[in-house]
This record gives structure tokens, C-alpha cells and sequence, in this order.
């Protein structure tokens, strides 16, 4: 009896805690929050809107609109009404927000490359200071470093390049020197060979048929396989009303895992395994290297400074070893799927504006190209029609649709623009310490009151007509570097922006010179939202982007 007594106290005490915190969290924190006086889009109460916000085919459209409503700065509803989050296309706010780490940082949730939105894992969750982390990392894409990399730019691109012209040799229509592929895949295998190559060492060893080369082969692909799953569409619409109801246990996702969480934990287990194989690896290689008084090197590879960073005497300059598999995925994945959407995005988009393609090329082979790769990367980076191209491809269709940041305390976001707070005109945004800033990147990149009536247009002839000013409205200066929000800016900015556009810029020369780049017949390409914003054909799943492939003669 005393049990049984004892037992439904305990559930009684259990399911009042639980009403306790569903209260708290779904009634009394939303009436408190200052972000519930803005003006808002109407939804039902547990009405979510951030995937119609980051639905690519209509969020640039939806944002449009609601800017016209609401102005440049109001908050919309993440997943329901004690989920508000601020949005705003605000430069003086979005500013604010970049450049004060000490008041936003990356949510918990998105510390880590290793943690989708949806998914849990115990190995990845402490962290080093963000700023520490930046700092260690610089070096790695100095001038002198980026050059030192201007081999693997383009040995990596002729593979690719020699790949293509012996496909289309094997096609049906070699006869007429074409073929019709989905450039995607080939495009992001390169971008990740480059950037593991050129930042962690590691080989793809092509031909090599010994075991070591057999061996670094199988751990190249089982990693490019698992960082990539990482980056596509996971479905996640079943899983809405599991995250409420495990939000409200200590430790649910990791208590009751779905078979999404399963098979994402299952992607980070293949890359811890493979990433802790190279730390191991470069850390005997450096002990090596001081015990045989080799002095140090001028140009410092990025896992050298990571590993380096873990050996540190001092503590608060040392990484874990887990904190450097984390920058190891981060950085991969931002260096080689970014880079390989971006890539994916200008074919595209110079295969349906062919005079701007033909321009580009032989202003391409007006270059000789017998100087050293060194000299051609410096050549390369001076041909204005090819940065014009790389980064109008990059404003119009952005890899990364957007980017969140937390509030780290109690604070105020000033803006340009004045709105209406409860009926009142006001300057600033009162924001407490948890609740989260949506910037759109996609939006502040296609705003017609920042780019003119024709933002949405790819038209590479802006950036050059401005000469080297502003190409935006009455020269309004963009904050994010190189002019465009893709890399961001700020205390969070894509430190390997300037590799990227090497990188980038290489791949095109090689490419441009080799073939002609055509629409496939009969197909509309669209967006879609995997982790990134990529080329799909409308009304089909998931990223494609078939192009006919000439070769140029």
C-alpha cells in the first residue's frame, strides 16, 4: 500500500513538474518576451513559419513581402509562438549583430559542424572559445599559405577536367564531343579533395595500389562520404512534435533517438574515427620533425596549427582533440560543399547566359598559361570579368541561405530604420539574454532596395560598372566581405573566403578553357534546401543540376 502511495505521489509530482514547464515555457516566457511588442506575420500559436522563411523556391518572394508589411526588422515564429525570433534586413542591426561576439554568439546548437538542428551527439559538445579558435586558425589562409596551395588548386581541377573530357569520349554522343551530367557530385568531390588536401593532409592517392595507398583511398572516400551525407536533407517533418515532447526531458533526444539522429550519429562515428587517425597522424609527424631539429616552416598548414594548438604547454591556448575534430568537419564542409554549390550555382547560371560565358572564356584564354601556378593564381585573381562573375553568382544564389546568432546577455540592437514598438516609433530592439537573430543572407543579397529593381537578375556588369566602388543603390556600402553577405562578416566571418575564391577562380579557368557549358533540354532548374541552398530539377528530390558538356575547340 505505502508503495503504491509512494508511486503516485512520485507520478504525481512528475506530471506537475512537467505542467510546471509547459506552462513556463509555452505561456509565461512569451508574454514576457520584449520581442512579442514587434510586428509580426499572424500564424496559429504552435504555427511555425521557419520553413516557409527558408523554402528557397518563395522565401526571397515571402520576405519581400513581409518587409512591405512589417518593415526591415520584425520577428516571425520559429516553431510557434514561444519561439519568436528576430529578423532583420537592417545593415546597422545586422552589423551590430556580427560584430559584437560578446553579445551574440552561435547558439549551442550550431557551435558545432556536428550538430543538426534535429540531432544530439555526446562526443561533440564542449567547445574552446570561438575567438581562440580564429586565432589559431589565421595563418592557415595568410597570402603565403593560399599560395603554397596554388598546386593542389589546379591538379585537383585537371582531374576533374581530364575526368569529363574521358566521359564524354565514352558517351553516345562522343561523335559530336558531348555529354549531359549532373555536375554537382564530380564539383563537390574536387572542392573536398582541395580543401583536405590542401588544409589536412590528406591523400586521395590516385593509382596508388600499395596498402598504405589503398588504405588512405578507402578512409578519403568513407570521409567525403559522411561529411557530404552531413550536408544533405534530412526529414525532419515527423520529427516536429517528437522535439517538443523531448524538450521537456533532461538528456530526450539522446533517450529516445530517431532514425535520423541514428544514422547522422552513425555519419560523426565514421568521421571521428577517420579525423582522430590524422590528429594521431600529424601529431607524430611534428613530434618527428622537433626531434630531428627541423626548423619550423613559414608556411603552416592547418592541421599543423590544430595539432599543434592540442600539444600547447599552456592550457588556455590548447584545443582538445575533440575540439579539433570539430574544426576538421566544420572546415571541410565549408570548404569543400560550399565552394562546390557555389561552383555548381555559376555553371549554371553562365550555361543560361551564353554571351557571358563566351566573354569569360577568352578573356580565360587570352592568358598564357605556361607561367608557374603561382604566377597563373596571381594572373587569375586580376581579370575582372572572372571576380565580377564569382561574385554576382554568389550574391544572386548564396549557398547559405542565412545564419542565426543568440543573444549572450540582456541587450539592445540599434537600427536605421525606426519601427513601431507597441505603437511607438523607436530606434532600437530590446532583446533578452537566449533569444535568437535571423539574418538573410539571401534576402539582403536580392533586396531591391539595396541592389536596384534588378537584384534578382544575374548581371556580373554591376560590379564592373561601379569601378571598385559600391555596386549597390546610391553606393550604399555592403558590411560583408568582398561586398556580398555570403562570407558574412564579423567576429563569426568565413576566414577561408579568400582560398574559396582561388580556389573558386581556378576551377572556372580550367574548366572554361575545356568545354562549353549548355542547359539540358526539356528541364527548369530550382532551389533547394539541404543544409545548403542547391540547384535541383523543379519537381523532383534533392540536389541535381544536369548540364550538356562540350568540348571546346
Amino acid at each position: 500500500m505505502i508503495s503504491r502511495q509512494l508511486a503516485t505521489a512520485a507520478l504525481a509530482a512528475v506530471l506537475l513538474r512537467s505542467l510546471a514547464v509547459l506552462l513556463k515555457k509555452y505561456v509565461l516566457d512569451p508574454l514576457r518576451d520584449p520581442l512579442a511588442r514587434l510586428q509580426r506575420p499572424r500564424a496559429a500559436w504552435f504555427q511555425g513559419q521557419f520553413r516557409l522563411l527558408t523554402d528557397p523556391a518563395h522565401s526571397a518572394r515571402l520576405l519581400d513581402n513581409w518587409k512591405k508589411l512589417y518593415g526591415p526588422t520584425f520577428v516571425y515564429q520559429k516553431s510557434g509562438r514561444h519561439d519568436l525570433r528576430l529578423i532583420t534586413l537592417d545593415f546597422t542591426a545586422v552589423s551590430h549583430v556580427l560584430t559584437e561576439p560578446s553579445l551574440f554568439g552561435k547558439p549551442d546548437l550550431n557551435r558545432s559542424l556536428f550538430a543538426h538542428p534535429d540531432v544530439v551527439h555526446p562526443s561533440f559538445t564542449n567547445f574552446a572559445s570561438p575567438m581562440l579558435n580564429r586565432k589559431l586558425i589565421t595563418p592557415a589562409f595568410s597570402g603565403r599559405s593560399l599560395m603554397a596551395m596554388s598546386s593542389i588548386f589546379f591538379q585537383r581541377a585537371e582531374d576533374l577536367r581530364d575526368s569529363w573530357l574521358a566521359d564524354i569520349d565514352r558517351s553516345p554522343t562522343a561523335a559530336h564531343g558531348t555529354m549531359t551530367l549532373d555536375v554537382i557530385p564530380p564539383i563537390i568531390q574536387t572542392t573536398f579533395e582541395v580543401v583536405s588536401n590542401a588544409c589536412f593532409d590528406t591523400q586521395s592517392n590516385r593509382g596508388d595500389n600499395s596498402e598504405n595507398g589503398k588504405s588512405d583511398a578507402a578512409d578519403h572516400q568513407k570521409l567525403f562520404r559522411a561529411l557530404h551525407h552531413l550536408a544533405e536533407p534530412i526529414s525532419t517533418d515527423h520529427l516536429t512534435w517528437r522535439r517538443r515532447f523531448t524538450s521537456l526531458i533532461p538528456n530526450g533526444d539522446l533517450l529516445f533517438p530517431s532514425d535520423a539522429i541514428n544514422l547522422m550519429n552513425s555519419m560523426l562515428e565514421d568521421v571521428a574515427e577517420i579525423g582522430l587517425k590524422l590528429i594521431q597522424s600529424k601529431k607524430q609527424a611534428i613530434i618527428a620533425e622537433a626531434n630531428a631539429g627541423m626548423g619550423e616552416s613559414q608556411v603552416k598548414p592547418l592541421l599543423n596549427l590544430l595539432v599543434k594548438s592540442n600539444m600547447a604547454a599552456e592550457p588556455t591556448k590548447r584545443l582538445s582533440e575533440l575540439e579539433i575534430l570539430d574544426q576538421v568537419g566544420g572546415i571541410m564542409i565549408a570548404g569543400g560543399d560550399t565552394v562546390g554549390v557555389a561552383l555548381s550555382w555559376t555553371l549554371h547560371l553562365l550555361s543560361i547566359h551564353p554571351e557571358i560565358q563566351s566573354q569569360l572564356r577568352e578573356q580565360l584564354l587570352d592568358i598564357p598559361h605556361n607561367a608557374s601556378e603561382v604566377s597563373l593564381l596571381n594572373t587569375l585573381s586580376e581579370v575582372p570579368l572572372l571576380d565580377a562573375v564569382l561574385k554576382e553568382a554568389l550574391r544572386v544564389c548564396p549557398p547559405v541561405h542565412g545564419l542565426v546568432r543568440g543573444a549572450l546577455e540582456d541587450t539592445m540592437i540599434p537600427l536605421s530604420e525606426p519601427i513601431m514598438v507597441g505603437g511607438k516609433e523607436t530606434r532600437h530592439v530590446e532583446i533578452r539574454k537566449g533569444s535568437v537573430v535571423h539574418i538573410p543572407i539571401e534576402g539582403l543579397n536580392l533586396s531591391e532596395d539595396l541592389w536596384g529593381p534588378d537584384a534578382a537578375e544575374f548581371r556580373p556588369q554591376r560590379w564592373l560598372d561601379c569601378a571598385g566602388a559600391s555596386p549597390m543603390v546610391g553606393g550604399m556600402r555592403n558590411p560583408g566581405l568582398e561586398r556580398v553577405m555570403s562570407f558574412s562578416f564579423g567576429a563569426f566571418a568565413c576566414q577561408g573566403y579568400r582560398m574559396a575564391m582561388h580556389e573558386a577562380k581556378v576551377v572556372l579557368d580550367v574548366l572554361l578553357r575545356a568545354f562549353v557549358f549548355r542547359p539540358a533540354e526539356g528541364i527548369e532548374i530550382g532551389k533547394c534546401q539541404t543544409l545548403f541552398t542547391m540547384p535541383n530539377v523543379t519537381g523532383t528530390q534533392g540536389p541535381r543540376l544536369p548540364l550538356v558538356v562540350e568540348k571546346y575547340e
